[in-house]
């Protein structure tokens, strides 16, 4: 009961956002399916990530179709960038 004290007073410390993974592949045929992606062989770039705002926690899996973003480097750094637009 003091923990979930403590975790409010200092929520605003609490906030996270942690890259599991990341890794770059062909689409699966479920990915290639739900992203309507032309080629059988489309590369994707897989993201895993946990998000916490105050209390509540996320875990967020994406899927970015690599030529529908061309600008797009294969890092955490952009795709925090690609996420704040």
């Amino acid at each position: 009961m003091q923990r979930m004290a403590l975790d409010y007073r200092h929520r605003d410390k609490l906030d996270f956002t942690e890259l599991i993974a990341q890794r770059t592949g062909i689409a699966t045929v479920e990915e290639w399916a739900r992203l309507t992606l032309n080629e059988s062989n489309s590369r994707v770039l897989r993201v895993t990530r946990v998000r916490r705002d105050g209390k509540a926690v996320a875990l967020e899996k994406a899927v970015l179709h690599l030529e529908r973003l061309p600008g797009l480097i294969a890092d955490a750094s952009d795709i925090t960038e690609l996420a704040q637009c």
